[in-house]
């Protein structure tokens, strides 16, 4: 069954049929926005009930990853405010990107590529994360985010120019 069709019909199967093909990438969403596991699966939790509450919301949206993204994000934002943050960048994340070397002695990069991260402006951040983490199209970040598709690629443009500039110094 079509998940759109699902919520539209009240089917409590529709929360299992999105759960099987978002959670995963929500979950890292939540955990790229507030830096930690255990938050990131709070605001999961979160998701959900919101996404129970109003299904036909849901439904009618025209790219439901896309809107679920923004759900998760928003979240994720109250969350930071309730807990008086700015950044998540404000603690020291774990598993923070997932190019991290399995490597031990590419320690030292995966710690320059956080440096580099945490260096940007946080919608810059937010964009690499999302094209990053998420291999989403500019058109999807765009329509996530409520930008424009160039700004969303201007933002990662500026946000790889940056971390380039902050890798070589």
């Amino acid at each position: 069954m079509q998940i759109r069709t699902a919520l539209e019909r009240g089917d409590p199967k529709a929360l299992e049929l999105i759960w099987d093909a978002f959670a995963v990438e929500m979950l890292a969403c939540a955990q790229n926005a507030l830096g930690s596991r255990q938050d990131a699966e709070d605001a999961l939790h979160e998701l959900f009930i919101r996404v129970a509450r109003s299904r036909h919301a849901v439904a009618k949206a025209g790219n439901i990853r896309a809107y679920l993204y923004a759900m998760t994000r928003n979240i994720a934002f109250e969350t930071l405010r309730r807990k008086g943050k700015e950044s998540p960048m404000d603690d020291e994340a774990e598993n923070r990107l997932p190019w991290q070397a399995p490597e031990s002695d590419a320690a030292s990069l995966q710690a320059d590529l956080q440096a580099a991260m945490g260096a940007l402006p946080e919608e810059q951040r937010t964009v690499v994360a999302m094209k990053v983490n998420d291999e989403m199209q500019f058109h999807e970040i765009a329509e996530a985010l409520a930008i424009s598709q160039g700004t969303a690629a201007s933002r990662f443009r500026y946000a790889i120019a940056k971390m380039r500039k902050f890798l070589k110094t």
